[in-house]
């Protein structure tokens, strides 16, 4: 079905907490006893719950690394180590900011009796620093990148951006563009990315594996004859015998299975 884009890889309030009494005295008793009195206090004289909305943080995210992104796709290149870095920033943030793994990591934390805001403070305070933000990318940033810039739109969008396993990462960024980062293999600064216009039948193979396993919702196609190709295969039909298995479960049983 032909559709415009707008409303899908969207999860409504994915950047809303709400933050009851309850949950502001337990996350302040484990972080900031001596500040315990007085946020009882406060309650005393404010009782109705208060909203966290984090959504302009992600719209900062995104803002971040946009330009060269932008760029990157227009050019087919990435050709120095300025963009290479703000390309790891979109791979990272790509990977925590997407509903799935906000999801995921939201059960986490309930699971030790943290509330969803504590997600969101978390996510910030791990950025915040240069120092502690460069660890979080380093590990991406000095790894082998290959960039494959096709002829044809091979590469549909999945609600899961950035597909890593066993060390290796596929980026779609566009649908004839495809970014291959091997986080096992670790270069200089001057290694900034090889450019192939060759795709390998086994790279696309594992792309292809990879984006239908992983995916749990949607998937946009940029060519009609590609997503019935898709639609015909084992794998698909598979994968979509089982999201309709566990869509009365949400999105975490879905991924626990895996």
């Amino acid at each position: 079905m032909n559709q415009k884009t707008e409303k899908v890889f969207v999860e409504k309030e994915a950047g809303i907490a709400i933050l009851t009494k309850e949950n502001v005295l337990n996350y302040c008793k484990r972080t900031y006893p001596d500040e315990l009195e007085q946020m009882e206090e406060y309650f005393k004289n404010n009782p109705s719950d208060l909203i966290l909305d984090f959504e302009n943080h992600f719209t900062n995210f995104e803002q971040s690394y946009l330009p060269i992104l932008e760029k990157v796709i227009t050019e087919g290149r990435i050709d120095n180590i300025a963009e290479k870095t703000v390309l790891s920033m979109f791979v990272y943030f790509q990977i925590t900011v997407n509903y799935n793994y906000l999801n995921y990591i939201e059960k986490i934390f309930g699971e030790n009796n943290w509330a969803k805001f504590e997600v969101f403070l978390s996510m910030k305070n791990a950025v915040s620093g240069p120092n502690s933000f460069i660890k979080l990318v380093l590990p991406i940033l000095s790894s082998k990148w290959r960039l494959y810039k096709v002829s044809k739109y091979l590469f549909p969008l999945c609600d899961v951006p950035i597909l890593q396993e066993s060390g290796r990462i596929l980026a779609p960024l566009c649908p004839d563009m495809l970014l291959d980062i091997n986080l096992k293999n670790k270069v200089s600064d001057k290694d900034i990315c090889e450019h192939k216009t060759h795709l390998p039948f086994y790279k696309y193979y594992l792309f292809k594996k990879r984006a239908i396993k992983q995916s749990s919702r949607e998937i946009i196609f940029g060519e009609e004859e590609l997503l019935r190709k898709w639609k015909s295969s084992r794998r698909y039909k598979k994968r979509l015998e089982k999201i309709k298995t566990f869509a009365n479960k949400g999105y975490n049983s879905l991924l626990d299975s895996n």
